[in-house]
């Protein structure tokens, strides 16, 4: 059986690269960390590295064994953490969402107290699964359903909503507007890919509208700058700034929507707490959308 340990000196030597470096990391000697990786080699019956004078490098055996060796190591740093939580009654879980999601919804969910949420990661939409597959964080809270083997559980319906400056009053006919009605307007939607691109460029396609928007810009906060100068329609799912206007955006008479989606691992150590957690958060999500969507004038 090899132990945990030896895999721990396995991994600091590739991600270091010299036996030096990795005995400095796991506080050893430098003939410990040699010893036990010719054991581990011996024992798995092939060579993991490379040797040069440069250092080690793992080959094509080493590069196949890093992952397997990672993954025990990390399930049993889930099994530590889960007994010491259980046994001091604090659970720590660390999410990771965009930073619009973060702002509007789960910081103000914390500020309520009573979660076990000790930190919030700000990503990007496309880099959250890749933090969830690395186990830098517990749960996630993205636009995209996600892959497996990931759980996954829809937690909010978030509505789309076109924002103006007051002079544009054309617009305003109830508090909505239909996307046919936008088709010879500048539409300025936040990052290239976004779920709101997303949802646009279905209805298009369904409707055969042709619309004009730029997706270039890398957040709602620059779409609702650039609309209130006048540069055109910010299409955004965050509450108005700048003075904007706001009208609901329709297509053929439903409310466009993006979803939100929290994601785990159904092996992780807190899974249970996280299910409790999740549902938690999305009945919460529901008022505070809703609170949202009233205090739009």
């Amino acid at each position: 059986m090899i132990e945990l340990r030896v895999l721990e000196y396995f991994t600091a030597v590739a991600d270091t690269g010299t036996v030096t470096g990795a005995a400095a990391r796991c506080f050893v000697s430098q003939p410990a960390i040699s010893r036990q990786l010719a054991a581990l080699e011996t024992q798995l019956g092939v060579k993991l590295f490379h040797r040069s004078h440069a250092g080690l490098q793992l080959n094509a055996a080493g590069r196949r064994y890093y992952p397997i060796a990672t993954d025990i190591l990390q399930r049993s740093n889930r099994a530590a953490k889960l007994m010491g939580s259980l046994g001091t009654g604090s659970l720590e879980l660390v999410a990771a969402c965009p930073s619009t999601t973060m702002e509007h919804l789960l910081a103000p969910f914390v500020a309520r107290g009573g979660t076990p949420i000790a930190d919030i990661r700000a990503s990007t939409p496309e880099d959250l699964y890749h933090l969830l597959e690395n186990d830098s964080v517990d749960f996630c809270i993205s636009t995209a359903q996600p892959p497996s083997p990931y759980i996954g559980q829809r937690i909010a319906r978030v509505a789309i909503m076109v924002q103006f400056p007051a002079k544009t009053a054309r617009l305003i006919n109830g508090g909505t507007v239909e996307l046919g009605d936008l088709a010879d307007e500048r539409l300025i939607v936040p990052r290239a890919g976004s779920a709101i691109g997303r949802v646009l460029d279905e209805a298009r396609d369904k409707a055969d509208v042709p619309l004009v928007y730029d997706a270039s810009v890398s957040s709602s906060t620059v779409a609702q700058a650039l609309a209130a100068a006048g540069k055109g329609l910010a299409v955004v799912v965050e509450p108005p700034q700048f003075g904007l206007n706001t009208v609901f955006l329709q297509f053929e008479g439903r409310q466009l929507e993006i979803q939100l989606y929290a994601a785990w691992d159904a092996e992780h150590y807190a899974a249970p707490e996280i299910v409790a957690l999740v549902g938690e958060l999305a009945a919460w999500s529901g008022h505070r959308l809703a609170e949202i969507s009233r205090a739009v004038p």
